[in-house]
């Protein structure tokens, strides 16, 4: 009984201080959360949305158009992603009229889980509740932000107060200007 009890006095602080992080990172806004925030918001209104890979976020600026429109498109997204997307949001967006998804020639045979971007698959999984199609289901970056961030980027995020911006530039609209 003792053992256990010098045992759990321990682990408390570790289980704070984790606790602690783990809080702190989870309201850290980043793209993912702020894009989803901004979308959520407008979605009565949107009769445009635009998805697609970089080409797209860099070089569509919804707010151009005449009827009200959106940006969808994240970081390199593939087609999976695109779908997985507007299908999410499509019975919430009654005036949606249009969507345009550009295709470029690295959409047709890239998988997210297969490049050296493949952590994305866990902020689309925590942000938008989007599994990729190869994600295992017992991961840890599925239940821990400082897996998902990974714990030297957690650690560098304590060392300077949670005090980051992980936004890009953009506008309501989602457009990366």
């Amino acid at each position: 009984k003792r053992f256990i009890l010098k045992f759990c006095l321990f682990l408390l602080p570790l289980v704070a201080f984790f606790g602690y992080i783990e809080y702190k990172l989870a309201a850290m806004p980043n793209t993912y959360s702020q894009k989803r925030a901004d979308l959520e918001r407008q979605l009565s209104d949107i009769q445009i949305l635009v998805l697609g890979p970089s080409h797209a976020l860099h070089g569509i600026d919804p707010a151009q158009f005449s009827p009200p429109g959106s940006h969808l498109a994240p970081a390199r997204p593939p087609i999976f992603y695109d779908k997985a997307l507007t299908l999410r949001y499509l019975d919430r967006m009654p005036a949606l009229r249009l969507v345009i998804i550009p295709i470029s020639y690295n959409s047709l045979y890239t998988q997210l889980d297969d490049s050296k971007e493949s952590f994305r698959c866990w902020f689309y999984s925590k942000y938008w509740g989007i599994d990729g199609p190869d994600m295992p289901k017992l991961d840890l970056r599925r239940y821990s932000d400082i897996a998902l961030y990974t714990p030297q980027t957690a650690l560098e995020f304590l060392l300077k107060g949670f005090k980051l911006d992980l936004l890009d530039v953009r506008s309501s609209n989602g457009y990366l200007r």
